[in-house]
């Protein structure tokens, strides 16, 4: 299993930078991708590819760096192969981004789009479905995602979906699994971590998986209480 970890130097925010650690103790060879890399992906087979979430500032620049590869992200993602986004990052492969009176444009793979605020950052908890697996994750964002009913990902159970109108968190098409949802994503779902990992054959123990699964019951059965307040003010 051949992963690629695209521009973890600033795609590390919000504890996604651990699935560098967690991706490197399980797959066979890890590539680490910087901005003044060539990607592995457009040159030779790579099973999994992982992005996650950074400070807005950097958007433009990766924005631009993948320009460039928007042909061969598109082929990569109609062979079924695993590109796993989470966090802000996910905004540049829709239509646009929409913040304050600017429209910018994005690469266009999908034809979802993304409205921008300064003003409000949304954090909650998040609890939903995919599947028959439970998935649990935390949101902190400063934009909300539109025009997302082509590709239905997880439907949401508590917390902020896509927007405060729909019921579906984050994009899904082929194997492309975008989501907003940070924390570290994988490692609080050991069992969607187990199920991507099986969709490039390798089924071998997670890492830390008792620890993962301890932590992924108490916290599900937090999520679930009633009591459990899932907007947060901080």
């Amino acid at each position: 299993m051949k992963v690629e970890i695209l521009f973890p130097e600033i795609c590390n925010m919000y504890g996604d930078g651990f699935h560098k650690n967690f991706l490197k103790s399980y797959a066979d060879t890890v590539y680490e991708t910087h901005l003044e890399d060539a990607p592995h992906f457009v040159k030779e087979d790579v099973d999994f590819i992982y992005l996650g979430s950074c400070s807005d500032y950097y958007l433009p620049l990766i924005l631009e760096k993948l320009k460039a590869y928007k042909e061969n992200i598109i082929d990569y993602i109609s062979k079924d192969k695993i590109f796993l986004v989470t966090g802000n990052t996910l905004e540049i492969f829709g239509e646009y981004v929409i913040e304050e009176d600017k429209k910018i444009a994005g690469l266009g793979i999908f034809s979802f789009y993304t409205k921008k605020t300064k003003e409000e950052r949304y954090n909650y908890l998040f609890l939903g479905k995919f599947k028959n697996i439970e998935i649990v994750g935390y949101k902190s964002q400063f934009s909300l995602l539109y025009k997302t009913d082509k590709y239905p990902f997880i439907k949401k159970v508590k917390g902020l979906a896509n927007n405060f109108e729909d019921n579906n968190e984050g994009i899904l098409e082929h194997n492309f699994y975008g989501t907003y949802l940070i924390g570290p994503l994988l490692l609080l779902n050991p069992l969607f971590a187990k199920y991507l990992f099986a969709l490039c054959k390798k089924n071998k123990k997670i890492p830390y998986e008792e620890e993962a699964m301890q932590a992924y019951l108490a916290r599900l059965q937090e999520f679930k209480d009633s009591k459990t307040k899932m907007k947060s003010n901080h």
